[in-house]
């Protein structure tokens, strides 16, 4: 398991005007930076934000990254991104063993 991990807002996409409503994002990207026994990495992504029109909105002037970080976290599955950071941090906490296995 990650000691640390930081969910990092890195840029957005947004629609000039959706159903009259102004800049409507529809790409999030982000950087997640984990930490495991004392090694650290990183990890980048965008994901997409379906447009619902049911759905309260918020005007871009007044989006904060911690709002993106939440919508970012409802979409991602957090467990299995950080799963997936975990695995690339042990892969560099491993020795890499090459050759054939019955050729000593």
């Amino acid at each position: 398991m990650l000691t640390t991990s930081t969910w990092t807002i890195t840029g957005t996409k947004a629609h000039d005007v959706v159903d009259g409503r102004q800049k409507q994002i529809y790409a999030i990207s982000y950087t997640i930076t984990g930490t495991k026994n004392g090694v650290t990495d990183s990890m980048s992504d965008t994901c997409l934000v379906n447009y619902n029109a049911d759905d309260d909105f918020v005007a871009y002037e007044d989006l904060t990254e911690d709002i993106l970080r939440e919508w970012v976290l409802k979409i991602m599955n957090k467990a299995a991104e950080e799963r997936i950071l975990e695995a690339k941090i042990d892969s560099k906490n491993s020795q890499t063993i090459e050759g054939l296995p019955w050729s000593k």
